[in-house]
């Protein structure tokens, strides 16, 4: 099950250093994790779902509104289907912990592309 996914665009200098760029990354991540669970930061990040929500753009297409209540369908109860994965409504410190220890580079796949590449 994926955690979260983060993209990252360089520069031709940054993709000289990209294992630096890796390791800058790791560190803000052990920041994080030394700081422990947020409320603040959690009702923010509550705030902002609820926010994107509401004012979700419309699907223009059919297949993808179903594609997605469908899988949501497989987290969620029916009810929730479509406010699921935007739904922030309990604040579990411990669960965010969980999350948090799991953020470690051997958990990682990181995938690297760029045009120096043949």
């Amino acid at each position: 099950q994926q955690l979260f996914s983060l993209s990252l665009t360089l520069s031709p200098e940054g993709d000289e250093h990209r294992d630096e760029v890796l390791a800058i990354l790791f560190s803000y991540v052990a920041l994080v994790q030394r700081a422990g669970p947020q409320e603040p930061v959690f009702r923010e990040l509550a705030m902002l779902e609820e926010i994107n929500f509401a004012h979700k753009e419309d699907e223009n297409e059919l297949d993808a509104v179903a594609d997605g209540i469908a899988m949501a369908l497989h987290r969620y109860s029916p009810r929730d289907a479509l406010r699921g994965p935007y739904a922030l409504d309990e604040w579990k410190p411990e669960v965010v912990k969980e999350f948090l220890d799991s953020l470690l580079p051997e958990n990682c796949i990181v995938f690297c592309t760029s045009p120096l590449f043949e």
